[in-house]
């Protein structure tokens, strides 16, 4: 539900973005991710936290965990947005970096369904005319 200060946005249907995937809208002149893990929608800013890259570009993938030595453990597969410029790595459910001693997290938003619609709750940047929602420029992004 959103707040005195956000908007509901209808960012398009729930059969637009099945499970593992995902499509870059632009909402109130922001580019949103919009990834769909395991049946929940997570919506992250297209900018990622220590470079300002367009990290919704890329699809979901999983990361080395923390482990013994020689030991190689890969998981949170389907949870980890990677940059593509310097590598970094963020939790798309929570934003945070995978980074032990960094702080920066993607900035994330709000998702609902209601009646089939996706609704992203954000604070708006334009005028209440002109905040609509509409896929990207580059158009919808699958992982």
């Amino acid at each position: 539900m959103a707040g005195p200060n956000t908007h509901e946005f209808d960012v398009g249907h729930i059969n637009d973005i099945p499970d593992g995937s995902h499509r870059i809208v632009t909402v109130s002149g922001r580019e949103i991710g919009i990834y769909n893990v395991g049946g929940t929608l997570h919506a992250v800013l297209n900018a990622c936290a220590h470079a300002l890259a367009p990290i919704c570009v890329n699809g979901l993938t999983g990361t080395n965990l923390p482990s013994g030595p020689d030991e190689f453990e890969y998981g949170m597969e389907g949870r980890v947005l990677r940059c593509p410029w310097h590598g970094w790595e963020f939790d798309v459910v929570t934003g945070e970096s995978l980074f032990g001693t960094d702080r920066r997290r993607l900035k994330t938003f709000p998702v609902t369904v209601v009646d089939g619609r996706i609704l992203l709750t954000m604070r708006s940047r334009l005028a209440r005319s002109e905040a609509s929602a509409r896929p990207a420029e580059q158009g919808a992004q699958d992982g």
